[in-house]
């Protein structure tokens, strides 16, 4: 019988950066720029909240 893995989930996978290319650079509202930054945002409440619960059992590699 083997022990149960009390190791935390992986933390949340940050945001891919869009390509340069796919920005025309024309300042559109629904820039993918837009939607990068907000996803960022996400991201980071995301990892707040990982670290919050699981911050102190992760270990170092």
């Amino acid at each position: 019988m083997s022990l149960p893995d009390f190791s935390p989930p992986p933390p949340p996978t940050p945001p891919t950066p869009p390509d340069e290319r796919e920005c025309c650079g024309r300042g559109c509202e629904y820039c993918v720029w837009v939607y990068y930054h907000a996803a960022q945002r996400r991201h980071e409440a995301a990892m707040a909240e990982w670290l919050r619960h699981h911050g102190g059992l992760a270990s170092a590699d």
